[in-house]
């Protein structure tokens, strides 16, 4: 059976080298989706933001 997992990324910037995200982690198993995470950050490094999506994706592909 196939199984997609999508991340949805939504970010604006707040000022003062603060960006709020809201990442979204659906899995598709066949006809059934899953919304598997939902979180709200407020972080100045986009590189911080990356490893945490990549360590969120990688949990679901296990």
């Amino acid at each position: 059976m196939k199984a997609v997992v999508k991340v949805t990324i939504e970010y604006e910037y707040k000022g003062s080298n603060l960006v709020e995200y809201v990442v979204t982690l659906e899995k598709f198993i066949g006809e059934t989706t899953y919304l598997r995470d939902k979180r709200i950050f407020l972080k100045g490094h986009e590189d911080e933001m990356a490893k945490y999506i990549i360590e969120m994706v990688g949990w679901e592909l296990r």
